[in-house]
């Protein structure tokens, strides 16, 4: 099941979505770095999440705490939504939910979370066979 949280540009917002879930969760984060302090963001992420696939402004600093905090914590990074989706998707199994909650303002690489979203949208549509028109 994919989930399309991308009004979620805050930690609490997206922990708020993680725990709205019983099933496996792949996570894609995104966004701006608001330069706010995620340790216990990333430590409430590794014990919640199956995994965590991350682009965007605030990659380097969460890979840097996801590696500091478990070095073994699957955690990727890619450079697009796109990449995101498939990077999540190909580690999911069936019952498994891919949440696209970013934390993270849109703004670094969309006009605003609607567009950001849609952009998921898109790219679920097709992994699902269909196309834009659709």
């Amino acid at each position: 099941m994919f989930i399309n949280d991308s009004k979620a540009t805050n930690p609490a917002s997206t922990r708020v979505a993680v725990e709205s879930f019983k099933e496996d969760i792949h996570l894609i984060l995104c966004g701006e770095d608001k330069g706010i302090d995620i340790r216990e963001f990333i430590e409430y992420l590794h014990s919640h999440v199956q995994t965590i696939t991350v682009f965007g402004g605030l990659t380097d600093r969460v890979i840097h705490e996801s590696q500091t905090q478990n070095p073994d914590f699957n955690i990727t990074s890619v450079s697009s939504v796109e990449e995101a989706v498939q990077t999540a998707f190909g580690h999911s199994k069936p019952q498994d939910i891919i949440l696209f909650s970013p934390s993270g303002s849109s703004f670094d690489q969309f006009q605003n979370f609607e567009e950001r979203g849609q952009c998921f949208k898109d790219c679920v549509d097709i992994i699902h066979g269909k196309n834009k028109s659709n």
